[in-house]
């Protein structure tokens, strides 16, 4: 594995920390465990922290991550999805978001952490 994946329950969402090396695997590992704690905690929004993260797999690789989704219907167990990037990650992120809410995907990038938790908790 290349993260490493910390989950805190909060009074409606999960807040997931995520460090390590960003590539399209990784992601697509990461996007099912987020999905897989979904399900077990019976919570349906999550903020997901990858501040942490580094390296960009690049645009192909976030269009195909976004197919997945769709195809996994992420969207049925993941009703609010937030993204909490840096700032300079921030162009990269708001690719993955359009790509993701095209397929239907609630999901939105953030580099303000205060924005980003009143968002998913709303």
């Amino acid at each position: 594995m290349g993260y490493k994946l910390d989950i805190a329950k909060k009074s409606n969402y999960l807040y997931v920390t995520v460090s390590g090396i960003q590539t399209l695997d990784n992601n697509i590992k990461l996007a099912e465990d987020c999905v897989a704690a979904c399900k077990k905690h019976g919570i349906s929004r999550v903020l997901m922290d990858i501040r942490g993260l580094s390296g960009q797999p690049g645009t192909v690789a976030d269009y195909e991550l976004a197919k997945l989704l769709t195809v996994w219907q992420a969207g049925k167990t993941v009703s609010h999805a937030a993204l909490l990037e840096n700032g300079s990650d921030l162009p990269a992120g708001r690719f993955f978001e359009t790509a993701a809410r095209n397929r239907g995907i609630n999901l939105y990038v953030f580099s303000d952490q205060k924005k980003a938790e009143e968002w998913v908790s709303a």
